[in-house]
């Protein structure tokens, strides 16, 4: 029998064996143990100061609505308005104004000018600052990629990892979602992540998984705000977060007098070590960890008081003891 447990959590995977004379004996295989090695509060070690979101996009109209191509539809306006002879001097005065508006916050393809600026800017100081400045690196990232790390990251655009951690290019196989989850295995519900953990594992061979939460997590607040009574109010949303209910469990069971926010906190760290076990449901990272090609470790980042937090999943293999 081998036991893998974390905060609380056992994995429990048993084997016996048969004897030549037909008798099933039991035997006691070797004992696999994981257990967090951080307190209630991992240690800080990391500061640094909060990332900020970037600016609201701009809603746009758009320029193909209908059948009509843009340009028809302003013609078929101009028509239109301009029938009334005695408002066609100021219908086409309109008509103008209209479509020089259009014409000065729109592209071509209906995409606001000042947003394909900057993505165009962005662009062009990563080319002259990185690209053109780090020739042999991207010399060598053509041929291929080997990074060490595999990180499981929230898709809040306030936490980016390569921008929080200040990753290189390859450096780290990332794998963003809502409320950075780690499903249990399932090769069908939730093939999505599954195959990039295989990808990573057996075929990048990175050496560490890190799946690391944050502040003011909308995933986590949803888990701990929706009743999980059978009725739902999203299409994806209630079945994606509940993967984390054991940490909801934990956290109501321990700190329910505490104000939902408060909770919330405790819950974004516990959700990370939810999906730290359930990484051990996955063949290949148990195998990897008993080989000792593989480690895994949860983080927190703190994006309001600028803190990072990093603690680890130790894993051992006993002896084994035959009886």
């Amino acid at each position: 029998m081998s036991t893998s447990s974390i905060n609380g959590w056992c994995f429990i995977f048993s084997s016996s064996f048969v004897s030549r004379s037909g008798l099933r004996r039991p035997t006691l295989r070797p004992s696999i143990v994981a257990s967090l090695n951080s307190s209630a509060s991992p240690p800080s070690l990391i500061q640094d100061r909060p990332v900020f979101a970037a600016p609201i996009p701009l809603l746009t109209p758009r320029k193909d609505e209908g059948n009509k191509s843009y340009e028809e539809a302003v013609e078929a306006l101009k028509k239109l308005l301009s029938g009334k002879g005695e408002l066609k001097a100021e219908a086409a005065g309109k008509v103008d104004q209209i479509t020089a508006s259009l014409n000065s916050t729109l592209s071509a393809d209906g995409i606001p000018n000042a947003s394909v600026q900057r993505l165009k800017d962005g662009f062009i100081y990563f080319k002259k600052e990185k690209y053109d400045k780090n020739p042999a690196l991207y010399a060598e990232l053509a041929k291929g990629q080997s990074p060490k790390y595999m990180i499981v990251a929230c898709s809040d655009s306030r936490v980016c990892p390569s921008h929080v951690l200040d990753i290189q290019p390859g450096e780290a196989f990332v794998v963003r979602n809502v409320a950075n989850m780690v499903p249990p295995y399932d090769q069908t519900k939730y093939a999505g992540i599954g195959l990039a953990i295989e990808y990573a594992v057996l075929h990048l061979k990175v050496q560490e998984i890190v799946v690391i939460g944050h502040s003011a997590c909308g995933g986590i607040k949803g888990l701990m705000s929706f009743p999980f009574d059978g009725t739902t109010s999203t299409d994806f949303i209630e079945d994606w977060v509940k993967i984390g209910i054991p940490a909801k469990t934990k956290v109501l069971a321990e700190h329910g007098s505490e104000p939902l926010g408060a909770q919330c906190v405790h819950c974004e760290k516990e959700a990370v070590n939810v999906s730290l076990g359930n990484l051990l449901s996955y063949p290949f990272v148990r195998d990897g960890l008993v080989k000792k090609t593989l480690a895994i470790k949860g983080g927190y980042y703190d994006f309001v008081n600028g803190t990072f937090e990093l603690w680890s999943l130790e894993f051992q293999l006993s002896d084994p003891l035959s009886v």
